[in-house]
């Protein structure tokens, strides 16, 4: 009756298109995750998400969640969990499929500094920094600059004024274009019709990925919206999952999952989930490429001590 949700973004190997996403902790080697799910599996038994959720769980079990609907999906998850008969659960951007014209700003900041050819000796003041704030070169110090200020500053945006500021840092980076992103980086909503009807559960996840607690509720309500419409017109079937954009659970989410036909709420809470549990507010837990085996058995020893 007690489930692990684990909770991963990205797949993929190391390489230069890569690297932010390791440094941000949002991305696992195909070889370190077919070591961790094995591992677990030998602890718990794995089960779809909407099983795990609606409480048809014998025993300690743990499910898979792959925020973003990145491609990696297909290319790594699916051959990895398929021969292993592990159902997986993807929450996709309503937004920013294979086919939109542009990717979520974050992928786009991260291409900026993968791309870019300007990689030391940029000034704070190039950065719109204060002067006291000392900018590392990219190479030297990455996860600064997927993590520290420069990042909390761009996520702190208008969608207008982010705009100019990628815009700026593409020029101050010496930085290629990004046009080609999102289709490189995001299954198209064919493709996220396919896998759902091979089984997997495919749920909502906003539509531009910003936190729903920091919008209008009426804004938050839209985002909730748009996600549900793409889950009609991909024709899902199974229990209606909605996953918070950044944990951003808003004021209500009850009654915003209810009135958008969401049953259930995921968020970035550490926790084990319980079919008597707050179904607006799913915990989960994120693995990164850093989990340890002995943290995979605490995961485990947390579900089985709910028993």
């Amino acid at each position: 009756m007690t489930t692990a949700i684990l909770m991963y973004h990205r797949v993929c190997t190391v390489g230069a298109n890569s690297a932010c996403y390791f440094a941000r902790g949002t991305a696992v080697q195909p070889a370190t995750f077919a070591a961790q799910i094995d591992h677990l599996s030998r602890r718990l038994r794995a089960v779809g998400l909407g099983e795990a959720l609606s409480g048809a769980v014998d025993g300690p079990s743990f499910a898979l969640t792959f925020d973003d609907g990145y491609r990696d999906v297909l290319d790594f998850v699916e051959p990895t969990c398929r021969p292993r008969g592990l159902p997986i659960a993807l929450f996709p951007v309503a937004g920013h499929s294979g086919q939109s014209p542009t990717a979520l700003w974050f992928d786009r900041y991260y291409a900026l500094l993968h791309r870019a050819r300007r990689r030391h000796g940029i000034a704070p003041s190039m950065l719109g920094l204060v002067a006291e704030e000392s900018v590392p070169s990219i190479d030297a110090d990455l996860r600064w600059w997927v993590r520290g200020p420069l990042k909390q500053r761009l996520a702190a945006l208008d969608s207008t004024r982010l705009e100019e500021a990628l815009d700026g840092l593409r020029s101050t980076l010496a930085s290629s274009g990004d046009d080609d992103l999102a289709a490189q980086l995001y299954l198209r909503e064919d493709e996220l019709r396919w896998i759902s009807r091979e089984g997997a559960l495919v749920g909502g996840h906003g539509a531009i990925h910003q936190r729903l607690d920091r919008m209008p509720a009426e804004s938050a309500l839209v985002e909730m919206r748009r996600s549900a419409a793409l889950l009609d017109t991909l024709g899902v079937m199974g229990p209606r999952v909605f996953c918070y954009p950044d944990g951003g659970v808003p004021g209500g989410a009850a009654e915003m999952l209810s009135a958008t036909g969401f049953e259930f709420g995921i968020t970035v809470e550490a926790g084990v989930w319980h079919q008597h549990g707050n179904r607006a507010r799913v915990p989960r837990f994120l693995v990164r490429e850093s989990t340890t085996s002995a943290e995979l058995d605490g995961i485990a020893d947390a579900v089985a001590s709910m028993e």
